[in-house]
């Protein structure tokens, strides 16, 4: 063992020890991370003119997407609501849910086989000035898919068991789902404390009437719906006009009118209030807040749609910064700006813990008033903007998501150019452009409504503390509209 180790260490003592070496320092390769990347902003990327032709009187609108997988297809009649009740009735309400259960040749349950075979969907829908059907499916079964769609739009099949079964589900709903948590009244609250009666937007539920409803009066109602009314196709995906126009003409043959369809109805006047709903033994509250926004084509549009932005409409957003970040009182705030021609609100919408209720409500408006004494930042514009044009960018990933936006120029009488040149717009909006909006619509003068649901008992002392009036009702009240 001795004589191991000392051959070990001879053998060592022979070992030459390298001298020291330099060495040249090379530079790192990749990305420097000592800053944020440099932001590109997004160019507002120009999309393809739909290509439009007759087929008799019926106009069709084709927007080819290449590559996508799916078609969709929307019959849209330029009749709604309006022209058959003078806005939403029991009656319209059922014809339009129920139109696509059944038709004359495919009886109840046939059309869901079918379409499930085919992976397809079909259903119908309607508004105040329109309704239609609309369709999505694999381009294997397009013709298939025109042919089933045609068919539900001009002769459906209205089935007393699924007029009842759609009936017993509305009951059930305002009598039992609707006024058992927290987010159905105040929803229902925000329509009609916000639009009166009288107007379209605002009309109450009919419970009598949809008690009394009978299949004939589906079948009358859709016969008028039909009679002289103009109809619009619109065609989106990866097909050609070649294809599409022969299964067309067999779809619409004989349908279609000069006629237009009605305008938007006018926007009621608004005034300010808070209206509370008691639900008793909640942990948390509800609260909504309602103001007036710009209308659709007006100048200040582009500058609100960068103000909702910054203020409810991402998770960076200020309100989200605030009541979740910095205040722990929420999972998430948002907020949405919806606008026509003739109607636009603003709405947020967050739910916090009911013994913080109202200091939520004083941190929103904390949030509304800055932005009327300020505007938004230039960071925060920037920030905005390039969201807004990548989501325009967007629009044409799939037949999906083009299909929402031609639509939507369709329904404004808007073409694809005034959809760019918005978008193009948003480059020149200022924060001065925004703290003018701000003011327009959120001053303390400006119509505001402020909904909340949750129990008295907890909510009522955090009312009177902060000074505020508030108007009291039930769930029940909320989702009928019951109350002035």
């Amino acid at each position: 063992m001795i004589g191991g180790w000392l051959c070990f260490g001879l053998a060592m003592a022979g070992v030459v020890t390298p001298q020291d070496e330099t060495y040249e320092e090379i530079a790192p390769v990749g990305p420097v991370r000592t800053a944020p990347p440099p932001v590109i902003p997004p160019a507002v990327r120009a999309l393809a003119l739909p290509e439009e032709f007759q087929i008799g009187k019926v106009k069709v609108h084709l927007v080819k997407v290449p590559g996508s997988r799916k078609a969709q297809v929307q019959f849209i009649v330029g009749r709604g609501s309006m022209d058959l009740a003078s806005g939403p009735s029991a009656a319209t309400d059922l014809l339009f849910e129920i139109q696509d259960r059944a038709t004359q040749s495919y009886g109840t349950g046939q059309v869901s086989d079918l379409v499930a075979e085919h992976h397809c969907s079909v259903s119908s829908w309607g508004d105040l000035r329109y309704s239609g059907v609309d369709l999505e499916t694999p381009l294997e079964s397009l013709e298939l898919g025109i042919s089933l769609a045609a068919e539900v739009l001009r002769e459906p099949r209205f089935v007393k068991k699924e007029l009842d079964r759609e009936r017993r589900e509305t009951l059930q709903w305002y009598e039992g789902r609707g006024i058992q948590s927290t987010a159905p009244p105040a929803a229902r609250a925000l329509t009609h404390a916000w639009f009166t009666p009288d107007s379209p937007y605002g009309r109450r539920p009919d419970l009598d009437g949809l008690r009394k409803l009978k299949v004939q009066n589906l079948e009358a109602l859709h016969q008028e719906l039909l009679q002289d009314a103009p109809l619009d196709v619109l065609v989106v995906g990866d097909v050609d006009r070649a294809t599409v126009e022969p299964w067309l003409t067999a779809a619409v043959s004989g349908m279609g009118s000069d006629s237009k369809a009605l305008d938007y109805p006018p926007d009621p006047a608004h005034e300010t209030r808070i209206v509370a709903i008691h639900l008793g033994g909640v942990t948390q509250s509800a609260i909504r807040l309602r103001t007036g926004a710009p209308l659709a084509s007006t100048p200040d549009e582009p500058a609100f749609h960068l103000l909702d932005f910054a203020t409810g409409g991402s998770f960076l957003s200020r309100l989200n910064s605030n009541l979740r970040e910095d205040k722990g009182m929420t999972y998430s705030a948002s907020s949405k700006y919806t606008n026509s021609r003739s109607r636009a609100h603003w709405t947020v919408t967050v739910d916090v813990p009911i013994e913080r209720t109202v200091e939520a409500m004083q941190e929103i408006q904390k949030e509304v008033s800055a932005l009327v004494t300020d505007g938004l930042t230039p960071g925060e514009l920037a920030a905005a903007r390039n969201s807004k044009v990548s989501e325009w960018n967007m629009a044409m990933q799939t037949s999906g998501t083009a299909v929402g936006m031609y639509s939507g120029a369709f329904y404004e009488g808007l073409t694809i150019s005034d959809y760019t040149a918005f978008y193009q717009g948003l480059d020149g909006v200022t924060s001065a452009d925004t703290q003018r909006a701000a003011a327009t619509y959120w001053a303390e003068d400006k119509p505001r409504l402020w909904v909340v649901v949750g129990d008295m008992e907890v909510l009522e002392p955090q009312f009177e503390a902060a000074g505020l009036l508030v108007e009291w009702m039930s769930p029940t009240q909320a989702v009928l509209g019951t109350f002035r």
